[in-house]
This record gives structure tokens, C-alpha cells and sequence, in this order.
């Protein structure tokens, strides 16, 4: 996965307007998703965690108590240790203990200081 700054066209104003796309190549080839800021809904859950490792994040009290809510969802590390880790993909989330399995290693491991948001892109 990589991030790419691209522009879009706004129809209405007729001027291009700077983001950053994800392009994923997937077993069907390559998936175009916008940033999430252009639609801030797709944030299913945010908060500070409680604790890290190389692949797993702990997830804040108050995340969902239901195994496998996040699966496929990306997380992003937005301030704190770790801060701009972007589009992690959750691989396995365990609803009793907040624990996230991410898709690769942390390239600085999140901690008690990190603030997380997980976005659904149509996962």
C-alpha cells in the first residue's frame, strides 16, 4: 500500500483541490479509496490507547465489545507515540480485550500516549 497526494476537481468551483489517495493493490488489482477526510462518517471508532506492541495496538475502554468489529478497517496513529502511522489494516480484533492484530509492524510502536482513529473504507 502506498500514499500518493493527487488532486480532485471540484465540478462546482472548477479548481483542483489537493489529497492524498490510498492506492491498495488487491487480489482484484488495484482499489482507489479517498482520504477519509473527504467523508469524516467512514470513522467507526477514535480514542487513545491503552498499550502496544509490534503488531497489536490496545484499543481504548470504550471501543467495541463485539469480536471482529474492525476487521479489514485501517487504523491510523494521529498524535502521540507513533504519531502519522497511516492505514494499518486490522486483522483480527478481540472484543474483550480491546486487542487489534495489525497487518505489519509498527514502525514505532504505539503506547498509552498514542491517539488512534479506525476508519472503514469498505472493508
Amino acid at each position: 500500500m502506498r500514499r500518493q497526494r493527487t488532486s480532485h476537481r471540484d465540478f462546482d468551483t472548477n479548481r483542483g483541490i489537493p489529497i492524498y489517495d490510498d492506492v491498495v493493490r488487491g487480489s482484484g488489482g488495484l482499489y482507489l479509496f479517498t482520504n477519509d477526510t473527504v467523508d469524516p462518517t467512514n470513522i467507526e471508532n477514535s480514542g487513545t490507547a491503552q498499550a502496544g506492541a509490534e503488531t497489536t495496538i490496545t484499543l481504548a475502554s470504550a471501543a467495541s465489545a463485539t469480536n471482529d468489529a474492525y476487521n479489514g478497517m485501517s487504523l491510523q496513529i494521529t498524535s502521540g507515540t507513533g504519531s502519522g502511522q497511516d492505514h494499518q489494516r486490522i486483522t483480527d480484533y478481540d472484543g474483550t480485550t480491546k486487542e487489534a492484530t495489525v497487518s505489519g509492524a509498527w514502525t514505532t510502536t504505539p503506547d498509552s500516549t498514542s491517539v488512534y482513529r479506525i476508519v472503514n473504507r469498505g472493508a
